[in-house]
């Protein structure tokens, strides 16, 4: 999962998108979720063949839920220069967490030499797990119809 985080780091992060702006941490015109649409196709992707990947579900979740708590600074500013810039060194880095707590994030069937094939994937799927989080008894409905 640490090439996953430096994805999310290098193409999110350090490219610039605006966190602060498009998750509604603060009042904004351009709040959008963007990046969790993004989280939504990796997941529909990782679901078609999860021996391809070397992170879980749980980690697309955890960013998820992440990315709106407020808990890590990495998600509070439009940019990394921002980053950088903020005095609010009090947080958790959300990467330090993902790190400490790998084992969770980690999948034990991941086999690195298994190609995947874009061209043969079935239709995408709602997110039951992150879209029906507050709703236990609809997910289990849901997981069962399949």
């Amino acid at each position: 999962n640490v090439r996953y985080c430096g994805l999310v780091e290098a193409e999110w992060i350090e490219f610039g998108h605006k966190f602060l702006d498009r998750v509604g941490l603060k009042s904004s015109s351009e709040f959008s979720p963007i990046f969790l649409q993004f989280l939504d196709a990796v997941q529909n992707v990782v679901r078609t063949k999860p021996d391809c990947f070397e992170f879980n579900e749980e980690l697309l979740l955890f960013l998820a839920n992440a990315v709106y708590s407020g808990m890590f600074n990495r998600f509070r500013h439009n940019d990394s220069r921002g980053l950088r810039e903020s005095q609010e060194q009090d947080t958790t880095s959300v990467w330090y967490y993902v790190s400490a707590n790998a084992a969770h994030f980690l999948n034990k069937n991941f086999k690195q030499t298994e190609i995947f094939d874009f061209s043969k994937a079935p239709e995408t799927c709602f997110w039951n797990r992150y879209f029906l989080r507050d709703y236990p008894e609809q997910l289990r409905v849901m997981s069962q119809i399949g």
